[in-house]
Formats: structure tokens, C-alpha cells, sequence
């Protein structure tokens, strides 16, 4: 019998055993599992049909809006804040800039206001008022046509004309003034950016899977290229508990002026005045 190997008992002719552990015999089926992650040399690959969140995975395309296109979605775009609405047209439409260093600069710079909503007796004021110190001309937009995208482009065309008249407009001098009675002009347009995008968006049907906040942005965004206005006041009546009618000034903020009616009534002459006013006051800055 051999005694034990030993470090000490073995020489350097000694054959070594060599010891292996079982290995266990891994068997892959024939068909690969489409379950089943695949390494291909670089990374790992998911199986088919599986998706990996992240923030490139695609929105699901959701089915057309089913709602009353004059009850619901109205219900929804009406209760967009409407500041809100004049902060985003503000964006697509900016007001008229100073020119920069390699361009002519305007021989005058007026102001365009803009009156939407109930807009007849508020137009009627305005323009009788600022006539008296200075040069008013009212610029009256192509028939609002709404029920199709179609027909809001080809407004959207008309009032990129329009536009470019008022740009000439407030930054021209009138020549046929004497020189010691230089009136800055100033153009009144009446239901312009903001009815426009207002009666569109209620009267166009939704029929893809735009919610009634991005069909309202999308027919916004459509006014980039036109000159936005300097003073947007809007004549709105008030259908929300709590909001009580009344004159908003925003002027230093947002360049609006909110007025607020009870329903079923007009403008009366005090906020008329209270308006004139605070328009007048900017406009002499």
C-alpha cells in the first residue's frame, strides 16, 4: 500500500492528479425560445414583441374623440383661462419688433389693439375715443368661416394680408399731417387671433386623436407670420360660479384687459370708461 501523497513525498518526476469536478451538461432546445433573451455578440436583445419602457417609446394612437363637437369640447376650449390663450398666441404671433442693426428703422411705431369677443360696443368706444388723440383706423378681417380646415386656412391667408397692412400702417408717417401734429397711429382690429382660433376649434370637427387643448394649439400655432397685438381686450360673459363681472387690468403683465359681463348683459358705460382709460394711459408711455 503507497502511503499518501504528500507535498513532502512527491518529487519533481511525480505524475500530478488531476481532480475534475462534474460539470453539468447543459442542453439548449433545438427551436429558440422567443421568450428568451439573445445575447448577439454586442448586447442583449429582447425578445420579440417586447417593449422596453423609456422616454422614446411611442404614445398609443388613441380612437377619435366621441363627444358632442358643440357640448363638450366647446364645454373644454371655453374653459381654457383665457390669459392662457393670450400668452400662447403670443408665442406663434408676437408683436411687432424694433428692427435689427442692419435693417431701416420704422419711421414711427404705433400700436395695434385687438378687441375680441363681444366686440361691437367696445369698438364703437375705443375707436371714437382714441380718435381724439390719435390717428385710429379700424382694419376689419376676412368673415370668420369655420367648420373645416380647409376654410380656417384660407382665413388664416387673408389675415396674413391684413397683417402686413397694419405693419405698414403703425410704422409709417402720415405726410399729410404738419409736422407739429405727428399723431401716433393706432389700428383697432376687431375679433382677430383669438375668436378666430375660439370658433374654429368649436366649430371643426376632431376626427384623429388630438385632445380639444392640442386641437386648440394647432389652429394657434397656425397665426406664426402674422404681427400680434400690442393690447388684446377681451369681452367675455361669465358662466362660472364665483367669477364675478368686472374689469380685469393686465396690462403690465399680459398686455390684457379682461372684462367680465353677468350673462345676458352688455357693456356698460362705466367699464367702457374704466377701459378707455387704462388703454389711453399705456399708450401715451
Amino acid at each position: 500500500m503507497h502511503p499518501p501523497m504528500t507535498p513532502a513525498t512527491m518529487s519533481p518526476t511525480t505524475p500530478r492528479r488531476v481532480f475534475y469536478s462534474p460539470r453539468r451538461e447543459h442542453r439548449y432546445p433545438s427551436t429558440p425560445d422567443p421568450k428568451r433573451r439573445r445575447f448577439n455578440g454586442e448586447v442583449w436583445v429582447p425578445p420579440r414583441n417586447e417593449v422596453i419602457p423609456g422616454p422614446y417609446t411611442h404614445t398609443p394612437r388613441l380612437p377619435p374623440l366621441k363627444i358632442d363637437q358643440r357640448g363638450g369640447v366647446e364645454a373644454m376650449i371655453m374653459t381654457i383661462p383665457v390669459l392662457n390663450k393670450v400668452k400662447i398666441l403670443s408665442q406663434a404671433a408676437p408683436p411687432l419688433a424694433a428692427p435689427g442693426p442692419a435693417s431701416q428703422p420704422h419711421e414711427i411705431r404705433g400700436a395695434i389693439i385687438a378687441v375680441e369677443g363681444k366686440a361691437d360696443a367696445m369698438m364703437q368706444y375705443l375707436t371714437e375715443e382714441l380718435s381724439k388723440s390719435f390717428a385710429v383706423r379700424v382694419f376689419n378681417g376676412p368673415e370668420l368661416k369655420g367648420g373645416s380646415i380647409e376654410s380656417f386656412l384660407q382665413t388664416i391667408g387673408n389675415w396674413h394680408q391684413t397683417s402686413r397692412e397694419m405693419t405698414k400702417f403703425i410704422t409709417t408717417r402720415d405726410d399729410s399731417n404738419p409736422p407739429t401734429l405727428d399723431l401716433i397711429p393706432i389700428a383697432i382690429v376687431p375679433c382677430y387671433q383669438l375668436t378666430t382660433v375660439d370658433v374654429s376649434a368649436i366649430s371643426m370637427p376632431i376626427t384623429d386623436s388630438y385632445s380639444p387643448l392640442d386641437h386648440w394649439r394647432w389652429l394657434a400655432a397656425l397665426w406664426r407670420g402674422c404681427v400680434g397685438p400690442d393690447v388684446t381686450i377681451v369681452v367675455q360673459g361669465v358662466d362660472e360660479e364665483g367669477v364675478a363681472p368686472g374689469v380685469d387690468v393686465r396690462l403690465v403683465d399680459a398686455r390684457t384687459v379682461v372684462v367680465r359681463l353677468a350673462k345676458g348683459e352688455e357693456v356698460d358705460e362705466k367699464a367702457l370708461r374704466r377701459v378707455g382709460f387704462e388703454v389711453e394711459e399705456l399708450l401715451r408711455k
